[in-house]
């Protein structure tokens, strides 16, 4: 997928590791400005298959397609100096830069040395990410053909990465099992 090399997340005189939260799929962008300017930035992509069903003439298609996209939707990583920090934060696709003390940075580069090991070996197995979505939290779909509809969590997500959505409308409920990674927790989960 990329370069993978532990000397990614050396410390450095003055900067910190920090997590850098974008606007949605404007991770690359800011992943890719910020090595044209030579600051160390680490972006976590994993193997997503995409598959299209096509119906032409009569005949069922499915068109099938290895797509690298981030592990973490709208973050990656930098090792940023506070001037760097406040210059990045300036830019429309960046919501925030979160804080990171030393000490948070020491366990901040441990979790990416993980992260980057996932990595690896999401290029040969699939794997999901949770984004934290549980019973009873209120979500938007953000992909798939029913993007920007909204739900309840009926379940939490299964061991192949769906889960079980409640949508209310019209006084009936209809139950979807939906991608969890197209699932974003939008409210407070109802108890």
């Amino acid at each position: 997928m990329k370069e993978n090399s532990e000397k990614l997340f050396l410390k450095k005189e003055g900067m910190l590791w920090r997590p850098v939260f974008t606007l949605a799929r404007n991770e690359k962008k800011i992943y890719a400005l910020l090595k044209e300017k030579g600051i160390d930035a680490y972006l976590p992509l994993r193997t997503h298959v995409n598959i299209q069903p096509v119906i032409s003439k009569g005949k069922n298609y499915c068109y099938k397609r290895k797509l690298a996209v981030p592990m973490f939707s709208n973050y990656l990583f930098a090792c940023l100096s506070y001037d760097s920090c406040s210059e990045l934060q300036r830019n429309r696709s960046v919501i925030r830069v979160l804080p990171v003390s030393d000490i948070q940075e020491d366990a901040l580069m441990n979790e990416l040395k993980m992260i980057q090991a996932l990595e690896i070996y999401s290029e040969n197995e699939e794997i999901d990410i949770s984004n934290g979505i549980v019973r009873g939290t209120r979500v938007k779909f953000t992909d798939g053909q029913f993007a920007g509809w909204e739900g309840i969590a009926v379940d939490e997500a299964d061991n192949k990465g769906f889960v079980y959505i409640n949508i209310s409308s019209v006084e009936a409920n209809v139950g979807l099992r939906y991608p969890a990674m197209w699932c974003e927790a939008i409210g407070e989960t109802a108890n």
